[in-house]
């Protein structure tokens, strides 16, 4: 991995960052950008795993601090002069730096920030909307205005009718310019004039912006997968960003989400012979997206094998019973197992016109733990 610091300007201050660029994945017709902005008090190595992500798939990526906009950060400015404006400068100025170099490709742009990060990343988008191929937002703050409403922006208390000239936060001193700025906006109104391809991630647990805000804008947008990640609060663990990767991964290739199936387990049991253990998993669940609405059938299991402590074999065998998207009953049958390559390729037959393609599909299942079970994604390849 090449790191490399950079830095541009906006109106005098200085921005800060650094270029992520993978070694292995040299290009003759220039790199895809990928803009990556960090949250409220927060900086740019806050998100740096997704910046090395998409460095491996063959971006060249630009983390940077926002000016004001960190605890410590690099770039110039104070936090009483941050504002979701001077953010979006910001991200703006860092957009134009990356398109100005003489090996970027400025057709191919991915914006993408967390928290207050993904508020400023989707208002820049829709504003520049005919410059950005993809979008990709994680737990985005569309609450920040809401909150400027009700005095409580950042996590603090004042009143909003007498709003202080400057409001403390946790860690971070804000202006009443920030609040200004915000409390008369509609977030999804400012984000929804993108009209290119969004992904949306959010946690179920998520107790500093509800998950109703990203349900709200995946409404409006018009071309936006939403995922809710069981179990995941505001910022995910690293377990949750490794299985987070792979449905960014199959979003950037342009691959369906078919079926999202939420599976509980029911039971397990195991048999020995000889060194070799058998491990039974017994479950239940259901599916509920675009596709498919349906739950799963009794008898559903997952035969695991194990050698010496050594997982040789896994196998999940089940079906589904519901209604595809034009509503008409029908059944689904899957075996996922994992393949020689480490992914879990599944076959699936279903009696359904609709979804016959599955039939003959390459598929790729992804697995997202939380406790007391699992949610299974599958793409089509």
């Amino acid at each position: 991995m090449i790191k490399t610091e950079f830095s541009c300007n906006r109106e005098g201050l200085t921005i800060r960052g650094t270029e992520y660029r993978c070694e292995k994945k040299e290009r003759q017709a220039g790199w895809p950008i990928a803009v990556i902005c960090h949250g409220f008090g927060g900086n740019q190595y806050d998100l740096a795993f997704y910046a090395e992500a998409f460095a491996e798939m063959g971006y060249a990526v630009y983390c940077f601090d926002f000016c004001g906009g960190c605890v410590t950060g690099k770039s110039d400015g104070s936090s009483l002069d941050m504002t979701i404006e001077t953010e979006t400068k910001d991200l703006k100025a860092v957009l134009d730096y990356a398109k100005s170099l003489p090996y970027t490709v400025e057709e191919h742009v991915l914006l993408t920030g967390g928290s207050q990060g993904g508020y400023v990343a989707g208002i820049a988008a829709a504003e520049r909307a005919e410059e950005i191929e993809r979008l990709i937002l994680f737990y985005p703050a569309l609450c920040i205005p809401d909150h400027a409403r009700e005095g409580r922006l950042g996590g603090a208390n004042y009143n909003v009718n007498q709003v202080p000239e400057v409001i403390d936060t946790f860690g971070v001193r804000i202006s009443r310019k920030f609040h200004e700025g915000v409390v008369d906006k509609d977030a999804v109104a400012q984000i929804c004039g993108y009209r290119g391809p969004v992904l949306l991630i959010h946690g179920s647990e998520d107790m500093v912006v509800d998950s109703r805000y990203a349900e709200a804008a995946a409404a409006a947008y018009e071309n936006c997968h939403l995922q809710i990640l069981q179990g995941a609060g505001h910022g995910f663990s690293e377990q949750q960003r490794e299985q987070v990767i792979v449905s960014v991964r199959e979003f950037l290739k342009g691959h369906r989400e078919i079926l999202c199936i939420h599976v509980h387990v029911t039971d397990c049991e195991e048999k020995q012979d000889g060194d070799e253990t058998v491990c039974y998993v017994h479950f239940e669940g259901e599916c509920r997206n675009e596709y498919f609405q349906g739950r799963i059938l009794p008898g559903a299991v997952d035969e695991q094998h194990y050698r010496q402590g050594r997982q040789t074999s896994i196998c999940a065998v089940y079906e589904l019973e519901g209604q595809d998207c034009k509503g008409n009953s029908c059944k689904i049958g899957i075996v996922n197992q994992k393949a020689e390559d480490g992914c879990f390729r599944p076959k699936v037959q279903t009696d359904s016109p609709e979804l016959a393609f599955l039939n003959h599909s390459e598929l790729l299942a992804a697995l997202e733990f939380y406790a007391g079970g699992l949610t299974v994604r599958i793409f089509e390849q």
